[in-house]
């Protein structure tokens, strides 16, 4: 999973955020600043952001611990949703229908010189999760890319796992499994037909890489670097 425990400002400054575009359309945030970053990024109960620039002339892309569930008191309102989907009308087809199934959380509000970064992670189904990462510059949405999935479903599962490189770009590694469907000719109510049937199923494990990089002006560039599948019989 790619969760993380949100400091509660965290969404209080999305919110403060999002108010202030809608009465002014400028970006006006004093004093609503980030969550601190440890030196180590170990998954606790009370887990921590990896790396949190704030007010920083040259940002990088945060990175959080995974397999831990975020502060439910961080879930955005329906309100700051739908003003949220205003300036970022991409998100309709994924947020359109906000309610009780789905949980969008703010993860933090980075100030960096000339735009404002929020990520932003989407829980659906109790079963999986997206983050986002969002830049802003006043009142314009500059990008907006998802940079990582999880959760499991049946035979489908995903993880992923994300790393601040050197070059200060974010490296995510994801690995997602997925049955290969049987042909129904291969089914019968017979059992021993079935077993054979079973037994002849097949799991796509697919392995990708992928940096991500911001630029000065708020744009969140994909880079692929590599990706693999191959099949297995058992996982």
């Amino acid at each position: 999973m790619l969760a993380h425990k949100i400091p509660f400002p965290a969404v209080l400054c999305l919110s403060r955020f999002l108010y202030l575009i809608v009465l002014t359309g400028t970006l006006s945030l004093t004093g609503c600043n980030g969550s601190s970053a440890p030196e180590s990024a170990k998954t606790s109960a009370s887990p921590t952001i990896i790396s949190t620039p704030t007010e920083s002339k040259t940002c990088q892309l945060p990175v959080y611990s995974p397999e831990v569930e975020p502060a439910r008191s961080s879930r955005l309102s329906e309100a700051t949703v739908q003003t949220l989907l205003s300036h970022a009308p991409i998100f309709r087809t994924r947020f359109g229908n906000y309610g009780s199934y789905d949980g969008i959380f703010a993860l933090d509000t980075l100030h960096c010189a000339g735009f404002t970064l929020i990520p932003l992670l989407h829980q659906h189904e109790d079963c999986c999760q997206e983050l986002y990462y969002l830049t802003f510059k006043g009142s314009t949405l500059v990008d907006v890319k998802e940079v990582a999935s999880s959760g499991g479903d049946g035979d489908w599962s995903k993880t992923s796992t994300l790393t601040l490189l050197p070059n200060g770009r974010l490296r995510v590694i994801s690995r997602e499994v997925d049955a290969v469907e049987v042909e129904e000719a291969d089914i019968s109510l017979d059992t021993a037909a079935t077993l054979a049937a079973l037994n002849k199923q097949r799991y796509a494990l697919d392995s990708t890489v992928t940096d991500f990089e911001l630029t000065p002006q708020g744009k969140l560039v994909r880079l692929p670097v590599d990706s693999v599948r191959f099949y297995n019989r058992q996982l």
